[in-house]
């Protein structure tokens, strides 16, 4: 046995290091993003972002200068120093610092690249973790990306709001919710997935999965929901990214992961994944709520304004927040859209039960996308120095639809000519947009919905333009005697061309196409005579 205690000793030492603050405890989460930083290489700005306890692993976060990462292609791993060394510790709450670690990396081929990362140590005693035996567990996490020319230029998701939300209360339930946006307009999922953990003496370039459970099914605490009406549940929102665990029983620190998936054109086409803490506590307190309004669809142009509210059970003051793609610069330090920028104002922080916020945006074309902007609105309560602060929170979904073209009329109409059109010039003049005619025979009052833009039912589409051009007369296949309804809707280009949006439709102009006259074509003598004299005589048809 002496050699294989010698054996681990010496990983053991090579792995955390001589000095004694190796040997603290610090990572909490973290997690890799990328985004691509130039259309003729390969080269990705790559970010690892992790949060450190700095309550019991001051020294260790404060000695956390660089990290390890690893690029899944076969080349060196590169050692990156921290974003604003000496410093670069920023304070996110609940004794939380986020590390920033930033660098590029240029691949050689289209292809699919994880990157990794390892770091030592997790915090002590996570149940869910080798039984406890997390603070000699090394925190890994990684990204997945998908390089393919057909499918173009890509970024990873940005996560708005940071895991520092981590503290629970036995029989209530928790949630938190990254507020993930992505930049290209691709869809995400969300999926549960497992902390993980490196080879021992490895910094990437390989995972274990040893005894890591989700929280529920830590022996002897599965529990109730809040409710009392069922079993315990730990799921997160396919859809929406809500990560809740309804309810913890047993009081203690546990690590989850979940991965959100990038889709574009019905290819996954990337993943990241985000390992984090919740810490479980036997408390009196109450969690607060908040209360939103329902999901909103709006043409670009015009302004979203509401109020949210919040109030706690208990009495307590409540801080409320907001994050999101349409604030101006995003946790990652960069402005996720274009001016105009929404604004979340509120009258004092923390305030009295029931609290409130407003939220107040004004569109622009800038701001039109496929998928809808979703905001984050998040409460917390002041309960004391006794009690852990619990949080609520819900997502407003914000779709910015392309203004329906306005002004549609028929200029000129005749029995041979056929109709003119003629409309305003389109407002949002944006890169590859363009207009849509579409029509159908007789007149039809329709009202457009703005969250299901595109084309207007029952209507078939005559041509597409430029969204420069404000005309287009159409002689095609026009019967005489016949009404004739048109209308407008603007198209654009999604994600790397690969596919495309619509307007709303506009409103209709109508109107009649004449009859034909009737022209002689035609006068032939067939036979001269007195009596069988024959002439042939032929019109247009009526």
């Amino acid at each position: 046995m002496r050699p294989l205690y010698l054996f681990w000793g010496v990983v053991v030492c090579l792995f955390f290091g001589l000095a004694p603050s190796a040997l603290a405890t610090h990572v909490r989460a973290g997690e890799i993003t990328a985004r691509r930083v130039s259309d003729q290489t390969l080269t990705y700005e790559v970010t690892l972002t992790i949060y450190c306890d700095y309550l019991t692993g001051k020294e260790a976060t404060d000695t956390q200068t660089t990290a390890t990462l690893c690029f899944g292609d076969g080349s060196p791993v590169e050692v990156v120093q921290r974003e604003g060394f000496p410093g670069g510790l920023v304070d996110v709450g609940n004794n939380t610092r986020r590390l920033v670690f930033k660098t590029t990396h240029t691949f050689s081929a289209p292809s699919t690249y994880t990157i990794s990362v390892g770091i030592e140590n997790r915090n002590r005693n996570t149940l869910n973790i080798t039984n406890g035996a997390s603070a000699i567990t090394p925190f890994y996490i990684e990204s997945t990306l998908l390089i393919n020319s057909f499918l173009g230029l890509n970024h990873t998701p940005v996560m708005n709001n940071p895991p520092v939300d981590f503290e629970a209360c036995t029989g209530q339930r928790y949630i938190h919710n990254p507020n993930a946006f992505d930049a290209d307009g691709d869809s995400l999922a969300y999926r549960i997935s497992q902390s993980k953990m490196t080879q021992p003496g490895q910094s990437c370039n390989g995972f274990v999965i040893p005894s890591f459970v989700q929280p529920t099914l830590v022996p002897n605490c599965a529990g109730q929901n809040e409710a009392l009406t069922g079993p315990a549940t730990y799921s997160i929102n396919a859809r929406t990214g809500d990560l809740i665990w309804d309810a913890p029983k047993c009081a203690g620190q546990y690590n989850v992961a979940f991965v959100i998936e990038e889709w574009r054109n019905g290819i996954k086409i990337g993943e990241i994944t985000r390992d984090m803490q919740i810490i479980v506590r036997d408390c009196q307190n109450k969690r607060p709520t908040i209360e939103v309004p329902a999901d909103i669809c709006v043409e670009a142009g015009k302004p979203v304004n509401f109020t949210v509210r919040a109030t706690d059970p208990d009495g307590n003051r409540l801080t409320i927040s907001s994050t999101g793609s349409v604030y101006k610069l995003s946790p990652a330090g960069i402005d996720l859209i274009k001016a105009p920028f929404a604004t979340f104002t509120v009258p004092t922080q923390p305030q009295a039960t029931p609290g409130t916020g407003t939220f107040a945006w004004q569109t622009s074309c800038d701001h039109i996308r496929a998928l809808p902007y979703e905001v984050l609105f998040k409460v917390g309560d002041s309960p004391g120095s006794v009690q852990p602060s619990l949080v609520d929170s819900k997502t407003v979904r914000i779709r910015v639809v392309a203004p329906a073209p306005t002004g549609l009329r028929i200029t000129s109409g005749s029995a041979t000519a056929g109709f003119t059109l003629a409309w305003d010039a389109y407002p949002c003049q944006i890169t590859g947009a363009q207009i849509i005619i579409y029509r159908k025979q007789g007149c039809t009052n329709l009202t457009p919905d703005v969250c299901n833009p595109g084309p207007p039912p029952g209507y078939v589409e005559v041509a597409r333009v430029p969204a420069t051009q404000t005309t287009y007369t159409d002689n095609n296949g026009l019967r005489p005697n016949t009404e004739y309804s048109y209308r407008l809707v603007a198209v654009f280009p999604g994600a790397n061309n690969l596919t495309q949006f619509y307007s709303t439709f506009s409103a209709q102009a109508c109107q009649l196409r004449p009859n034909q006259l009737l022209y002689i074509t035609n006068v032939t003598v067939d036979n001269t005579g007195t009596a069988d004299g024959q002439i042939t005589v032929k019109w247009t048809r009526p």
